[in-house]
């Protein structure tokens, strides 16, 4: 499994990846990785579709989201456009 990595400014106001690798393990589990990699072929073969792995990774760990339909639906009730603080909704497995 692979967590994407991004660059940022020291002074960055939002969490970082860093921050993120060992919630982001805890909380991935078999079930939910299937559901992410399936999600992510469906959006790559649909070009109409966008949708930043941060806010997958949000709407199957926290949301529940399954298929590519509720994908689609998810999509056009959340917004991305502000800085997603991704530790508040992120589900760990003890």
């Amino acid at each position: 499994w692979k967590i994407d990595m991004w660059s940022v400014h020291v002074d960055h106001p939002g969490p970082t990846s860093r921050d993120m690798i060992v919630p982001m393990l805890k909380a991935l589990n078999n079930e939910n990785r299937k559901t992410i990699l399936s999600l992510k072929y469906a959006i790559q073969n649909d070009p109409q579709t966008e949708c930043p792995s941060i806010d997958l990774y949000q709407a199957v760990l926290a949301d529940g989201v399954r298929t590519f339909g509720e994908l689609k639906i998810w999509l056009s009730l959340h917004t991305s456009e502000k800085i997603n603080d991704w530790r508040k909704w992120l589900i760990i497995a003890d």
